[in-house]
């Protein structure tokens, strides 16, 4: 899985994830991150390619690794593996390429 993490988000000793976790709480942000991963790999056919997918991933990452610490709900890991599946059939359209 490819993460994306511009230059931008890096001017602060702050982590944008970080700081988005704490005001939306985990559930928001499990709902988010969730989120961003389905509007990414809707569209990137239509609109950013590869690029849309490896954003996906960069979300992906951070819920992979809420699962590692134990802080997605069962029904969140379910979604996850079904994301995960998205994705990596997504991902193969350009591993071919």
């Amino acid at each position: 899985m490819k993460e994306i993490r511009p230059d931008h988000y890096k001017q602060t000793s702050l982590e944008c994830f970080s700081v988005m976790k704490l005001f939306l709480g985990k559930r928001g942000f499990v709902a988010f991150c969730m989120g961003n991963v389905f509007k990414y790999l809707w569209r990137h056919e239509a609109k950013n390619g590869q690029e849309d997918v490896d954003k996906a991933g960069t979300y992906l990452m951070q819920l992979n690794d809420m699962k590692k610490h134990g802080e997605l709900a069962k029904s969140d890991e379910r979604k996850l593996e079904s994301l995960m599946e998205l994705y990596r059939k997504e991902s193969e359209k350009y591993a071919q390429s």
